[in-house]
């Protein structure tokens, strides 16, 4: 009786063990610290931290004369690249961390920039130009205080009367809880509206539409490219829908006479050879390549990528980038298409100029996109999971790999400005995703091959 008890305690507590050891894993993250949490824990991205007396701190690149620290909280800011190794707990997700390498790479405690108004500004002010209150622009949630430093055009008066045409410049800082609080913010209105339309009507993609009937492909002509529209006419009207309803309101409703209208459009593209992400332009055409279809999951997974492709083309960026110093060497480095819809993510050969310009171009297309997905009801936290699923050749097949450089951006922007959201309202749309996905699967036989 004695060993038969013993054996059942032995295998109890081996049981538990496994339990114990199977509800957690080793893993390695790289991302920024999103949020800081005294006295020992810290958000990285959207994960939650924390830290014990025995994690080590390594500043820098590894070598021999890199020793080890002690961590300490004061060691990181908001902001700061780092690597956290560590085990994570599968259920609540949260990394005890062993080890903290911090990047020499750039941060994001201090940013400038310039966009377009996401919406009106909330300011009151108890008597000008003490205004305190938030500003939305260039994807950014930008905190005001009476410090900063407001510049507004001439014979504007209310801030808050809100302008799709109002360009922000601004700079920020990083605060202790992620916010940005704004130092500087200067409205412009933008005046080349007329000159912007012009420019667009002449640098659309040249397209000949399928025959329907005949189920002869379309063609897209770009530079030295030819991608194929799918010849299924169903499938076109069910994506053209998808994306008319992702463009904001106020854009659907200008008249087809107001120079800032932009009449988008949406076409499926048959499986091309060297394009793995969206292609589009300032004009409003956006080209998917049917395997990215196949590869997510869900509507909001596409509609993260589209709402990206739509904030390239509300925010000019290709009418912005045609006459900045790199756009000619953009050209001459591979003859890409690259002053033409930054959006497409086409890989430039050379590093320095993709970090200097296209990356931070491309994450804020989808900063503003993200600001966009919540908005028209769709959860923004299926953006880096797209953007990792398209990166990859047979997605369903990864586990707990670490985000592409562009999936960890979004997953970062996500920790800064959206721990707060309540998602519970936001929809996925798997269901309705399904249809989708199949009629493209039916209509591009080279998916089948794969």
């Amino acid at each position: 009786m004695i060993r038969s008890f013993c054996c059942f305690v032995s295998c109890l507590f081996l049981l538990s063990l496994s339990s114990f050891i199977n509800a957690q894993s080793h893993v390695k993250q790289d991302g920024y610290i999103t949020h800081i949490d005294p006295p020992s824990s810290f958000r990285l991205n959207q994960h939650q931290v924390e830290t014990t007396p025995s994690t080590s701190l390594i500043i820098g690149t590894v070598n021999p004369s890199n020793q080890e620290q002690t961590f300490q909280l004061y060691s990181i800011s908001v902001g700061m690249p780092v690597s956290v190794s560590g085990v994570e707990d599968k259920q609540t997700h949260v990394i005890k961390a062993k080890s903290i390498d911090i990047f020499d790479s750039g941060s994001l405690a201090h940013l400038s920039g310039a966009g377009l108004e996401d919406r009106a500004p909330a300011l009151t002010s108890d008597g000008p130009p003490a205004w305190h209150g938030m500003v939305y622009a260039d994807g950014y949630e930008l905190t005001v205080d009476p410090k900063t430093k407001i510049n507004l055009p001439q014979n504007v008066t209310d801030p808050n009367r809100w302008n799709p045409n109002m360009w922000i410049a601004y700079k920020a800082q990083r605060q202790h809880d992620g916010s940005l609080l704004a130092t500087q913010l200067d409205f412009i209105v933008d005046k080349n509206i007329a000159d912007e339309q012009d420019y667009r009507n002449s640098n659309d993609f040249k397209i000949d539409l399928p025959d329907y009937d005949k189920k002869e492909p379309g063609k897209v002509h770009f530079f030295l490219q030819t991608y194929h529209i799918l010849p299924e006419h169903n499938l076109q009207e069910a994506i053209d829908a998808f994306g008319q309803k992702l463009v904001p309101a106020w854009q659907r409703n200008l008249p087809d006479s107001d120079p800032a209208k932009i009449h988008f459009r949406f076409f499926v593209l048959e499986k091309p050879r060297g394009l793995e992400r969206t292609l589009s332009n300032d004009t409003g055409t956006v080209l998917i390549p049917s395997q990215i279809i196949a590869k997510l999951q869900n509507e909001a997974q596409l509609a993260s990528l589209l709402f990206a492709d739509i904030a390239g083309a509300l925010e000019k960026d290709t009418y912005r980038s045609r006459s900045h110093k790199h756009a000619q060497e953009a050209i001459d480095i591979a003859l890409l298409p690259a002053p033409f819809g930054a959006s497409a993510g086409i890989a430039i050969s050379n590093a320095a100029f993709s970090a200097e310009y296209w990356t931070p171009l491309l994450e804020h297309e989808s900063r503003v996109g993200l600001r966009n997905m919540i908005a028209a009801g769709y959860d923004p936290r299926e953006a880096p999971i797209a953007l990792q699923r398209i990166s990859e050749k047979h997605p369903d097949a990864k586990a707990d790999e670490q985000l592409p450089p562009s999936a960890n951006y979004v997953d970062a922007e996500l920790g800064f400005d959206y721990m707060t959201t309540d998602f519970s309202s936001l929809r996925k749309g798997e269901s309705e995703y399904a249809t989708l996905r199949n009629m493209t699967l039916s209509a591009d036989p080279k998916l089948k091959k794969d």
